[in-house]
């Protein structure tokens, strides 16, 4: 009897080990009894070409040259009702997707990253409270994008910025000075243009991401699952307002990087609030504006 019971314990080790490591689980809904649980996940390895140590990875991506060298684990996010898995976020991203996280200590920053490498959304490892979940549908929605167009783009705005750099190295040692100073010129002009449409791209991508988001918190809805139960008020008004307000601060983030310039060069006019969809400095903390599409969707929850 001893046996079979040191068995059955063997067998309940590898089970759990198989599904990872619980790094934190949260408090979705207290009155349902469902909680977030981010896991460490060990079926879903990272491609060993990206492995600095082992369990973790290297992000190579251009668009992402400030987070090089960033070291990765494998994640796995789900929903467990009295530790039973009702619901696995890897189901609603890409077969190609994974979710990792930063092993460094409390790192807030959440994005993704798409590419031959790895496409990934990545989510620090310590999440403030339930209310990151929004995050993570955010980060979900960006996944189901089409990113051709976008990547183009950053592609011909890095070849321009070398071009300048090379043409600029010629300038500095006296070489054809007058004529490179106007080629180089032209090139600002072009990655100036180049940048200004990337910036109008990105500000709609992030708001169909956020609309995205929305749309996956109405389908756990029909499941009975209420993954907006953070946000929830007295009235439908002030959930509305809590939803808007989480969202709003996320999107002026991109604002704070661009108040005066984009790169170096002057933002025109019309790019100013471009995230928030113009938003004025003058009006009431309380009547922060999303965007049309954001506002659509939340009006619908």
């Amino acid at each position: 009897m001893e046996k079979m019971e040191i068995i059955k314990q063997k067998e309940w080790l590898q089970e759990k080990e198989e599904q990872g490591k619980e790094i934190q689980r949260i408090e979705l809904d207290l009155d349902k009894g469902i909680d977030i649980v981010i896991k460490t996940n060990p079926g879903a390895k990272l491609d060993r070409r990206l492995e600095l140590i082992p369990g973790a990875g290297i992000i190579f991506n251009t668009n992402l040259d400030h987070r090089i060298g960033l070291p990765l684990e494998s994640a796995s996010i789900v929903l467990e009702d009295k530790e039973k898995v009702i619901a696995n976020f890897q189901k609603e991203v890409p077969s190609n997707y994974k979710f990792v996280f930063t092993t460094e200590e409390k790192r807030g920053t959440w994005f993704y990253t798409e590419g031959k490498d790895l496409s990934a959304i990545i989510m620090p490892k310590d999440w403030d409270n339930s209310k990151d979940i929004l995050s993570l549908l955010h980060e979900i929605g960006h996944s189901l994008q089409n990113h051709q167009e976008e990547n183009m783009i950053n592609e011909k705005l890095e070849d321009t910025k070398k071009k300048i750099w090379k043409l600029g190295e010629t300038t500095y040692s006296g070489l054809r000075g007058e004529e490179t100073k106007n080629q180089i010129q032209n090139l600002r002009e072009q990655f100036k243009r180049l940048r200004e449409k990337s910036l109008r791209m990105q500000a709609q991508e992030e708001r169909d991401a956020w609309a995205k988001a929305l749309r996956i918190t109405r389908k756990f809805k029909k499941r009975g699952i209420d993954l907006l139960k953070p946000f929830r008020g007295d009235t439908s008004r002030e959930t509305r307002d809590n939803i808007e307000n989480f969202i709003h601060n996320s999107l002026y983030g991109y604002e704070e990087g661009l108040k005066e310039d984009i790169s170096g060069y002057e933002l025109n006019e019309d790019l100013k609030g471009i995230f928030t969809k113009r938003y004025k400095e003058k009006r009431r903390i309380g009547l922060r504006e999303v965007s049309k599409e954001v506002a659509e969707e939340a009006l619908k929850i």
